[in-house]
């Protein structure tokens, strides 16, 4: 992992660092507006961080970002990505922003809520088309409900800009871990996860109140939940409660469909179902307790 510091970024150099705090600045003064941090507006102002979230774009994919705010990242993200669409859920940034669709047409900028947003409207259906990567320098207050927002969506990867407080979670090693929560088991059942470099407060502005991390989340493959009843159905259990299932009736049906994919073998559909019927019962009952 990479930690920022001024002697690792001699390749970006002084001028280029202030050149980026100054770009953010004026773009701030212009509108003539302070930054909400109640929405948590911490814009990043090292040049450093913003090349690596804009190198982790892939030729030819579709970008997602969260949080576009005076477009200092956009603007990076556009001369990689094939398109990028911004979500802003602040209107007072969009003189900013609309000079930026103007200079990069494949820019689109939607002035939302970001959790209010289907996501999976913007992802191709067909295999073949594009992919799809979320990047985004991510307002504090919004990682917990954002990760999980993208649990289960069929995106290449997401690479975030988040505080150090999620990065805790996400890579708590156990239940015995004060960090260790919903969060954790969110981020662990679905995402491989990668830290890719630690960002100091004092490269935002406005300062927040921590260190961030540069984070990149992997989905688990389809394959990987089949063979390991645990993760199969806390994958289930988290993807229900988008539609507030009751947690018995998940675990059911999650228990049934997890037989169906790793335990029929040989088995007659009637013989299946005969057996499952006798057993269902009891993992229930054993489910519940875990």
């Amino acid at each position: 992992m990479e930690r920022l510091q001024p002697e690792n970024m001699k390749n970006s150099g002084s001028d280029k660092r202030n050149a980026l705090k100054e770009l953010v600045m004026e773009r701030i003064w212009q509108l003539g507006i302070h930054p909400n941090e109640n929405l948590g507006q911490h814009f990043l102002i090292d040049q450093a961080s913003i090349n690596l979230l804009a190198q982790s774009v892939n030729p030819g994919n579709t970008v997602i970002e969260i949080g576009a705010g005076v477009g200092q990242l956009t603007e990076a993200l556009a001369q990689r990505a094939t398109k990028v669409i911004s979500i802003e859920i602040d209107r007072r940034y969009e003189p900013v922003l609309t000079q930026i669709t103007r200079q990069y047409p494949n820019v689109e900028v939607i002035f939302k809520d970001a959790l209010a947003l289907r996501f999976e409207d913007f992802i191709p259906r067909r295999r073949e088309d594009a992919g799809v990567q979320i990047v985004a320098s991510l307002p504090f207050h919004i990682t917990e409900p954002f990760m999980h927002k993208i649990a289960g969506l069929p995106i290449e990867n997401a690479t975030l800009a988040v505080g150090e407080r999620l990065v805790y979670a996400i890579q708590a090693p156990n239940e015995e871990s004060i960090a260790f929560g919903q969060l954790t088991l969110l981020a662990q059942t679905f995402f491989d996860t990668d830290v890719v470099a630690v960002i100091e407060k004092k490269k935002f502005y406005p300062v927040p109140r921590t260190d961030s991390a540069i984070i990149r989340l992997i989905p688990k493959e389809a394959h990987e939940f089949r063979s390991n009843r645990r993760e199969f159905l806390l994958r289930r259990l988290f993807l229900t409660a988008k539609r507030s299932q009751l947690v018995k009736n998940a675990l059911k049906e999650g228990l049934i469909e997890f037989a169906q994919v790793s335990e029929r073998g040989t088995l007659s559909k009637r013989e299946y179902n005969h057996k499952q019927r006798r057993t269902v019962k009891a993992d229930l009952k054993r489910m519940a307790m875990d």
